[in-house]
């Protein structure tokens, strides 16, 4: 094995380690349960705290120096104050896939930029997770949400504890530019079915504005979970995930995918599509053999269906500037 696949595993391993690590300081059903659907996906006072000491409660603000015989000088806002002005949810929510141990597949091959991948396994998925952030880590792509406010604390006659809490900011937010940057935002299947069921599709198009989703945005989702069913015509099984694609649709964002179950359907099985869409409708539900998940072809309605082959066209057109650059 060369130094360079080496680094990378290492890489992967530690970064697995980091996000594990973000799951036990910050619970992401706590996190969830201290949120307001004011501000969506950031880390509010009651959950995170300024760390300033009891006998000097935080205001929102901190000196910005301290002069011999002249004391405090200037003011300005506290690290707690700025940390908590970022979306930072997402990352939570991905990191919560790690909060079980990972390791690295024995015969695990570098992930590939794919519009689809087809990841069966836990750690596949994970995998194809560290393989995104990896590719944002080397290629040094700027973040979109500021990051330079760190900065501007390093310097400050901050307190201990406020310190402390700054190292923790400084972790956040360099994670956070390795799943949502100027190239691609990294979103899972969780993260979308809670804001839908905190807002519908108006939390998640919300989300999209807050993360700066726009016409040259990939968003690389993670279905994790189980895998998606077909349902009944007035079934809202997958609301979540129409109103997701409806986002993109509205957003001309592109999409890469990463699921555990085919984006197509087997057409030299029997029962494909393509044989019997004569005689049945895409959004009735269909007898299917249990041995194996059925495909996205067969369980999405038409017009979602349509909608996800746009995003993910759009993905790969995307995806091929972006690494032919």
């Amino acid at each position: 094995m060369s130094d360079q696949n080496t680094n990378t595993e290492r890489w992967m391993v530690a970064t697995a380690a980091a996000l594990r690590a973000l799951t036990a300081y910050f619970p992401v059903g706590e996190v969830l349960n201290s949120a307001v659907s004011a501000a969506p996906g950031r880390l509010l006072p009651q959950f995170f705290p300024c760390q300033k000491s009891v006998d000097k409660p935080c205001q929102g603000w901190t000196f910005a120096s301290t002069k011999t015989g002249l004391g405090a000088q200037g003011a300005m806002l506290c690290p707690c104050a700025r940390g908590q002005s970022a979306a930072l949810l997402p990352l939570l929510e991905l990191a919560e896939e790690f909060s079980g141990e990972f390791n690295l597949p024995a015969q695990s091959a570098r992930p590939k930029k794919r519009t689809f991948t087809l990841a069966a396994e836990r750690a596949e998925v994970l995998l194809q997770i560290l393989g995104w952030m990896h590719w944002a880590a080397k290629m040094g792509f700027p973040p979109r949400q500021e990051t330079a406010w760190v900065e501007e604390f390093v310097e400050l006659p901050l307190e201990t504890q406020q310190r402390q809490a700054l190292r923790w900011w400084i972790r956040l937010v360099e994670l956070n530019q390795l799943i949502n940057n100027e190239v691609f935002t990294l979103l899972t299947r969780r993260s979308l079915q809670e804001l839908y069921k905190r807002g519908q599709m108006i939390a998640i198009a919300h989300t999209f504005e807050q993360l700066s989703i726009c016409d040259t945005s990939l968003v690389v989702l993670c279905l994790t979970g189980d895998a998606l069913k077909p349902t009944g015509q007035h079934s809202q099984a997958l609301a979540w995930f129409e109103s997701f694609l409806s986002c993109m649709d509205d957003s001309r964002a592109g999409l890469c995918l990463i699921a555990a179950q085919p984006l197509l359907d087997d057409v030299s099985s029997e029962d494909s599509f393509s044989q019997d869409m004569s005689r049945d409708y895409r959004w009735r539900v269909r007898r299917h053999s249990a041995e194996r998940s059925q495909s996205l072809e067969r369980v999405l309605r038409r017009g979602s269906w349509d909608r996800l082959l746009e995003a993910l066209a759009r993905g790969d057109h995307l995806l091929r500037a972006r690494v032919q650059s």
